[in-house]
């Protein structure tokens, strides 16, 4: 389970590392048994929303822990 979990963890990270919605994010994983624990930050709910379905969709995942923080890059307001 241990190497299947080391193939989870890196497909996974391969996957937010080529979704161009998450070049900004800080996004760690770490798997167990299939379930992925994504911490870290990302800039929108959106963008959060986009980590949690790349995530989903990558073969062999059998259940998502979410501790992804949603901290704006931009201050600014209008």
């Amino acid at each position: 389970v241990a190497s299947n979990d080391a193939a989870i963890d890196d497909a996974v990270q391969e996957r937010i590392d080529a979704n161009a919605r998450l070049h900004g994010a800080s996004i760690k994983t770490d798997v167990k048994n299939g379930v992925v624990h994504l911490t870290g930050t990302v800039d929108s709910q959106s963008d959060r929303i986009t980590a949690l379905t790349v995530t989903r969709a990558t073969h062999g995942v059998r259940g998502l822990v979410d501790d992804l923080k949603v901290v704006p890059t931009s201050t600014s307001s209008k």
